[in-house]
């Protein structure tokens, strides 16, 4: 278990990074806040990006722990789940009820379980907002979903409308996928693998 000490806001006056990685030891954690991106001065440390720009940049950052017990791999599993589901089913004009009904399920999970454990342990919430953003833009875009199969199913569209759904609505779950898995996932992982574990068996059973 890691404890987590109090953050550091480097965007406030006189607030110092130098001063504030030397008072971690070792299983302590803290939250920098910053203006710029922080890469060569956390350099030693283990840094997991929670929020990273254009106009803020939040780290986690640790002295270098062991690699913690991939205890939310089923969230990791149910993200690649997602990723063929969809491509099986834009490839073939199929049905995409799997895709739809996985991908909603999924966000259902994570909002009731692994979104308010983060905000209970680290009690920082902009990673969470932004990723409720966009759980809000995917709802937005999933009815758009089985009309676009229909059309596919009928040769109505061009390599052109397929390239252009992707980047209106699949990108944006890969761009949130990939954020869960460099920074939530990870840090729940480290502070506490306990409640990470059983959060983990909430999607077993929605799976």
């Amino acid at each position: 278990m890691v404890e987590l000490l109090p953050p550091l806001d480097l965007r406030a006056p006189g607030a110092g990074l130098l001063e504030g990685l030397s008072e971690l030891q070792h299983h302590q954690a803290r939250v920098l806040k910053s203006r710029h991106p922080l890469r060569v001065e956390l350099e030693g440390f283990t840094a997991w990006p929670l929020v990273n720009g254009p106009s803020a940049y939040y780290y986690l950052v640790h002295t270098p722990l062991p690699l913690a017990e991939p205890v939310l791999e089923v969230v990791r599993e149910q993200h690649r789940q997602i990723v063929a589901l969809y491509r099986e089913a834009m490839a073939l004009g199929s049905d995409g009820a799997a895709f739809e009904q996985l991908l909603s399920r999924h966000m259902d999970t994570e909002e009731r379980t692994l979104y308010p454990l983060y905000q209970q342990i680290v009690q920082e919430e902009r990673l969470i907002r932004e990723l409720g953003y966009e759980h809000l833009g995917l709802r937005r875009g999933l009815p758009e979903f089985g009309p676009f199969l229909r059309k596919i199913a009928a040769g109505e569209t061009s390599k052109r409308d397929k390239d252009g759904f992707d980047i209106r609505f699949f990108h944006l779950f890969e761009h949130h996928m990939e954020r869960e898995e460099e920074s939530l996932l990870p840090v729940l992982e480290h502070l506490c693998p306990g409640e990470a574990a059983q959060a983990a068996r909430q999607f077993t059973s929605a799976s």
